[in-house]
């Protein structure tokens, strides 16, 4: 089975027919980060310092290793692996789905305007509007990506609104 991670607005996953799975929040939470970062692991302390906050904390990797058992149960129901539950680390297994940030950079624009048109595809609501985000490093994260969107998006307006490209539309 084929999902979809919807970053932007109610962030959730769907199944293929745009159903909503119910997964856990910072499970999506975990795919969103995960899916915006070259190296698309981490160890299990890191994943724990991005969700909780608490470096090496004792309390932190006891919430990973629950929050991760629910993953896993839930992937076995699902029969899909989202993320490749490791002893040592945490790895996005992209196979089983594609997030918005994955079909926004596999688009390819012809045009600013295209590039807007894509964006707005996509743009239903704020980027993880609503997730609870409790850690600084996850709201640090959190505030930098939606920096970027932003950025990116406003250099594509700027950019359809020139001269040059106003004639050739």
């Amino acid at each position: 089975m084929y999902f979809r991670l919807h970053v932007f607005g109610d962030p959730r996953l769907t199944d293929e027919a745009g159903k909503t799975v119910p997964f856990p929040e910072k499970a999506v939470l975990s795919l969103a980060f995960l899916s915006t970062r070259s190296a698309r692991r981490l160890s299990r302390v890191e994943m724990a310092n991005f969700l909780w906050g608490e470096h090496e904390s004792a309390n932190a990797l006891a919430n990973l290793r629950q929050l991760l058992a629910r993953v896993k149960a839930r992937q076995k129901e699902l029969g899909a692996t989202l993320l490749d539950i490791r002893d040592s680390e945490v790895e996005l297994e992209g196979g089983s789905f594609r997030s918005d940030f994955d079909l926004l950079r596999e688009s390819v624009p012809q045009s600013p305007l295209q590039t807007i048109q894509d964006f707005l595809q996509f743009f239903t609501g704020d980027f993880l509007a609503g997730i609870d985000v409790s850690s600084e490093p996850a709201q640090l994260w959190l505030q930098a990506e939606r920096a970027r969107l932003l950025s990116r998006f406003a250099a594509s307006l700027e950019s359809a609104c020139t001269d040059d490209n106003l004639a050739h539309q």
